[in-house]
């Protein structure tokens, strides 16, 4: 199952994480910034090894199918920061000027999240990302015409959720709001607006799915 979660910095998407079960978790990262809850070094790091970070796209998509050939005890895989991941590519690129690159930047973030036919039934996938304004509204934040409005990559997720923090209460949005995209299957959620607890979401997807 693919899960898209996203929203602005800030609005709980990575804290979402805060009662999933370390045993069965894997987050792969950009960068080796904290997890947003106390405790997070001790739950998830390397030694444990359901904590990973993986520097670029093409390495991120080898651990994706490493783990889910080989870590068959890993039900929750995370990937917590897809705009980090662009970023650096972009920024890595910087000096390149042929056109090649965003064709390379758009197939490579492709093969790494859009890989739901060859998980585990088992596995879910769940990309976090920043989002950013445009003339149709609040979107997944991108890099290049060919992601944003080619691929247009949250279409390929079963669930689209996004992050909103209204009065310090911090929620996942489960369907379509005005300007804000979120989607869910029909009857999945009981409200439009539910706690940003991640271990919640999963039990509720396996449960409609049961």
């Amino acid at each position: 199952m693919l899960v898209l979660i996203m929203g602005q910095s800030g609005t709980g998407k990575s804290r979402s994480l805060l009662n999933c079960d370390p045993a069965s978790t894997c987050i792969l990262s950009p960068n080796n910034k904290p997890l947003p809850f106390k405790g997070s070094g001790k739950l998830y790091n390397e030694e444990a090894k359901n904590r990973f970070f993986v520097g670029d796209l093409k390495k991120l998509r080898q651990y994706i199918l490493s783990i889910n050939e080989k870590a068959p005890h890993i039900k929750l895989l995370v990937i917590e920061d897809l705009t980090h991941y662009l970023n650096r590519r972009v920024v890595g690129d910087a000096g390149r000027k042929d056109y090649d690159k965003w064709t390379e930047l758009a197939a490579e973030t492709f093969q790494a999240v859009v890989c739901d036919n060859i998980l585990r039934e088992d596995l879910h996938l769940v990309v976090i990302g920043h989002t950013q304004e445009n003339k149709s509204g609040v979107s997944l934040q991108t890099a290049g015409k060919m992601l944003e409005e080619k691929i247009n990559l949250p279409s390929y997720f079963t669930v689209v959720l996004h992050s909103v923090c209204n009065d310090g209460k911090y929620s996942f949005l489960t369907q379509h709001s005005g300007d804000l995209q979120a989607k869910s299957p029909e009857g999945m959620f009981e409200q439009q607006l539910i706690e940003n607890d991640l271990a919640e979401v999963v039990a509720a997807i396996d449960n409609y799915y049961a």
